[in-house]
């Protein structure tokens, strides 16, 4: 354990003995071990002969040029495209990291007897055509449906249905004095019973 002098509370002792040796390391890097100042130095390092100590791969020696031909002020989206482009990567085949898999959307259901889903919708096909997947109660009347992966707000209308109410487990639509109502599936577990 560390002896103080000054009545330090444990945390702190601890803080201080973490900073003492940050800063010894800093030192003993910059004064003895030669570490590289910046990205000027490390960039000097790829130009090394190849099989000299601190030489650069093969890979790194490529990305040189590209790195030296790099504005500071540049976007990270134009670095990148200036890195693919210098590699021949082709980026078409390249998926959206954020994007959900497939398997989390339903299937899209066709409407029953119906090959034509550019038709408008009847009460009939509507919640055939149509998924509740959510719904969104907020304060002040802020109410949202989630309908086939999508936010409806009250009022909005979806395939020519106004959404008119949402409650905990359903969304009210209508048209034309008609209305029809979507209510939230219950989760498929697998191995459970039916009910």
């Amino acid at each position: 354990m560390l002896a103080c002098s000054v009545n330090m509370p444990h945390q702190r002792t601890v803080y201080a003995a973490a900073l003492g040796l940050a800063l010894v390391s800093l030192v003993v890097d910059r004064l003895f071990l030669g570490g590289a100042s910046g990205p000027a130095d490390a960039a000097a390092s790829t130009s090394a002969a190849p099989g000299a100590p601190g030489s650069a791969t093969a890979a790194t020696a490529a990305v040189a040029p590209v790195a030296a031909s790099l504005d500071a002020g540049e976007m990270l989206a134009d670095r990148l495209d200036l890195i693919a482009r210098s590699h021949a990567l082709l980026l078409d085949d390249v998926h959206d990291a954020f994007r959900a898999a497939p398997d989390w959307y339903p299937p899209q259901r066709a409407a029953q007897g119906t090959t034509d889903n550019t038709a408008p919708a009847t009460v009939e096909t509507f919640p055939i055509r149509h998924r509740l997947m959510a719904v969104l109660q907020g304060d002040g009347g802020v109410d949202r449906a989630i309908v086939d992966g999508r936010p409806v707000r009250v009022g909005q209308i979806v395939d020519g249905f106004r959404l008119l109410n949402v409650t905990t487990r359903s969304a009210l639509f209508e048209r034309d004095g008609q209305t029809v109502e979507l209510q939230i599936a219950e989760p498929a577990v697998p191995g459970a019973a039916p009910q």
